[in-house]
């Protein structure tokens, strides 16, 4: 079995994908249900991820910031 080694960078970059999709779906006038969905699942994901021990230390401002943006549209 091969061991997966998960560093601040490499959860960084996962975490951007959630805050580009939640700038996507905050930029529209209107969200479906799923679109709804879609904003809390990542806004709880980057929550989780600023909790994880091996972020601390790095600059997570992007992702509270949307985590806090996704929140509060819903």
């Amino acid at each position: 079995m091969t061991e997966v080694t998960t560093t601040p960078e490499s959860t960084l970059s996962a975490a951007m994908d959630s805050v580009n999709l939640i700038s996507t779906l905050l930029a529209k006038a209107e969200r479906s249900e799923d679109e709804l969905d879609q904003l809390r699942r990542n806004a709880e994901h980057l929550r989780t991820v600023m909790g994880y021990e091996h972020m601390a230390g790095m600059n997570m401002d992007a992702l509270a910031a949307a985590a806090s943006e996704a929140e509060a549209s819903l």
